[in-house]
């Protein structure tokens, strides 16, 4: 996990997005697998670790279908 610098930033994502990490994070916490940190700091955990298949749903939307 980077250092804390002091500064703020938002992360904005679409609700469908936020339900999914808020699913996530109660799932670790059940299973005691969950970061600690600060509520910011547990997020970018877990999208850092949803990247790779965001990522990649993302590449699928900007090409469009395959035909």
């Amino acid at each position: 996990m980077p250092p804390r610098t002091g500064k703020t930033s938002a992360i904005v994502l679409p609700p469908e997005t936020w339900d999914t990490l808020k699913k996530v994070a109660l799932v670790r916490a059940l299973a005691g697998t969950a970061e600690r940190g600060s509520v910011s700091e547990v997020i970018r955990a877990l999208i850092d670790d949803a990247m790779p298949s965001l990522l990649a749903e993302i590449e699928t939307h900007e090409r469009g279908p395959k035909k």
